[in-house]
């Protein structure tokens, strides 16, 4: 990669073309004739970011900052907060996570216009209404990062994008773009925490908005998820439902009640529904009541009573006045979720003012709202916020992990605008972990996890020998998170060995030392992956063929280099 000197405004310049010539005009009508004529377009080339420059001249890295380190229980997940730029970052879990994400949750600048410090800034100037290329210099933002994004889910993925009116069908085109149209699965409506001003005027240019919105992206199109229940303000009573559906299965039309289906079929095995109809008639017996005495409050405290004797839900199926069969759907505290999400309160301000005694963070996300949406993979997923904000994500998974006994790790992403990382994000972190007092003095305890905290860092981007030997030794903690193995073992000038509770991570500097890292392998019992530094792209499985049942080989820098290519170039 060649090293530039360019400054922000050599791409934001108004392009004079008077002063082209022909061929340049004839390729630039060329590329024009190119766009897409359908989509969402916008001017790209005038709205270059700052890293985008920076990264002509250096290559990010991880650096690790020990002293921030948190281990309270080596049987958890070690989770990742990186402070630096998100798309630095993203650049890096580009190789550490490619195809490894389970859930990303995003909650991006809304692009409002305002010129406060949660709203959108753009190579370090807020970007306000009045600018020309407001929306456009958004998109170009959103782009780059959701591209990036895209690559980290497995095909399993799904992403979360919480936005409001500002740019949502500007955002709406992008992901369709990105993940896909077909992979669009809903845009949930959550409700908004803010107070209306109108009340104070005679007259109003609009009325208020009482929500914003989540999109909702799978990688793949036939994913599918568990299903979600939410809480019912109020116990709905059991009831009855039609015995039959309209789906055609002939092994499911049998005699019952004397009723034989032409076509459609029972919901339940014939089995299963001759035992529905005794309890029916076990219900009526023991109740000393016919069908048309019983009332719905009976039904549901008898099902219930003989529920709890059984261990598990009983069926019921009776035939109904108006001579159909009909089962007994149980009283419930749950409905199906679908995707209004109004239960969820918008007040979240007070979570934070619990664990620093002040307000230190406008509008943060719900917990409520991240937890259900880590629902939406096992729980043992990997998770990434990479506008991490005041760190709610981490504590939802956090919470969630407690109450499930899941092991779900989180990776966070933020700058240190405002110092957002180093007096919020991480102080919050580490609060819920090792446990706090809250500001009427009770002590909270802190819940089981452990983190390993990085900044962002950079190597010379210019290809030469030294600086893909400076990669290499720079990339150390990029190859640990990679493996996730933190935990230090040994080390000699040439190599370093990490592991975690299932492997070893061995990088070595020297091709030279093969032999004698091969002999320290050989005294380990668990599989070992092992990066070693080649200037070219050199395959070393025939130097570790004796243990290949064991080894796992990966040259570097190259494996490095070939991700950051992609992204940037």
């Amino acid at each position: 990669m060649p090293c530039y000197n360019f400054t922000t405004e050599t791409f934001m310049a108004k392009k004079n073309y008077k002063d082209w010539s022909k061929e340049d005009l004839i390729s630039r009508i060329e590329k024009l004739e190119k766009r897409k004529k359908y989509g969402l377009v916008w001017d790209e080339e005038r709205t270059k970011e700052v890293f985008e420059l920076q990264a002509l001249n250096g290559l990010p890295v991880l650096e690790d900052v020990p002293e921030n380190a948190i281990n309270t229980n080596p049987e958890q997940p070690t989770h990742i907060l990186i402070e630096g730029d998100n798309f630095h970052a993203l650049s890096v879990l580009s190789y550490t996570h490619e195809k490894l994400v389970d859930i990303i949750y995003i909650d991006p600048p809304y692009n409002r216009g305002l010129r406060d410090s949660n709203d959108f800034r753009y190579n370090d100037k807020y970007v306000d209404r009045e600018d020309s290329f407001r929306h456009s210099k958004w998109l170009s933002f959103m782009a780059k990062r959701l591209i990036a994004a895209k690559n980290l889910l497995k095909d399993t993925g799904v992403i979360f994008v919480s936005i409001d009116d500002n740019e949502l069908s500007q955002l709406k085109l992008l992901m369709d773009n990105v993940f896909g149209e077909d992979n669009y699965k809903n845009t949930i409506i959550i409700r908004r925490g803010s107070k209306n001003v109108q009340a104070q005027f005679e007259t109003i240019d609009k009325l208020s908005s009482g929500y914003e919105y989540v999109l909702f992206y799978s990688k793949t199109p036939t994913q599918r998820f568990p299903k979600m229940v939410k809480e019912l303000d109020q116990s709905k009573q059991g009831g009855w439902n039609n015995h039959w559906r309209g789906t055609n299965r002939p092994t499911m039309r049998y005699k019952l009640f004397g009723i034989t289906p032409e076509t459609g079929q029972w919901r339940w095995g014939k089995e299963r529904s001759l035992v529905a109809v005794d309890n029916y008639k076990q219900m009526l017996k023991e109740l000393g009541k016919k069908t048309e005495e019983l009332t719905p409050q009976e039904i549901d405290s008898w099902f219930l009573d003989k529920s709890a004797e059984a261990g598990e839900e009983i069926d019921m199926l009776r035939l109904s006045a108006n001579g159909k069969p009909e089962h007994y759907v149980p009283p419930t505290d749950t409905t199906l979720l679908n995707d209004v999400w109004f239960d969820i309160s918008p007040n979240s301000t007070s979570v934070l003012k619990s664990i620093f005694g002040k307000k230190v963070f406008d509008n943060p996300k719900p917990l409520e709202l991240i937890k259900r949406i880590c629902k939406f993979a096992s729980k043992d997923a990997v998770i990434v916020d990479f506008f991490a904000g005041s760190g709610t994500t981490a504590h939802a998974v956090l919470e969630l992990n407690e109450e499930d006994e899941g092991k779900r790790q989180v990776i966070l992403a933020t700058n240190n605008e405002n110092n957002i990382c180093t007096e919020v994000c991480y102080p919050r972190f580490k609060k819920v972990i090792k446990g706090y007092k809250n500001p009427r003095g009770a002590k909270i305890d802190g819940l089981n996890g452990n983190l390993k905290y990085y900044r962002t860092s950079f190597v010379p981007a210019e290809p030469s020998d030294e600086n893909k030997e400076l990669l290499t030794r720079q990339s150390v903690e990029m190859l640990c998170l990679r493996e996730n193995t933190f935990d230090f073992v040994t080390e000699t000038d040439v190599w370093k060995l990490y592991e975690n509770n299932e492997h070893y991570t061995a990088i070595l500097f020297d091709q030279l030392s093969i032999p004698d890292l091969k002999e320290e392998l050989e005294k380990l019992k668990k599989p070992v992956s092992v990066y070693v530094f080649s200037l070219e792209d050199d395959n070393f499985a025939n130097e570790f063929a004796g243990m290949k049942e064991k080894v796992k080989v990966c040259s570097i820098p190259e494996a490095i280099l070939r991700v950051y290519r992609r992204i940037y170039q």
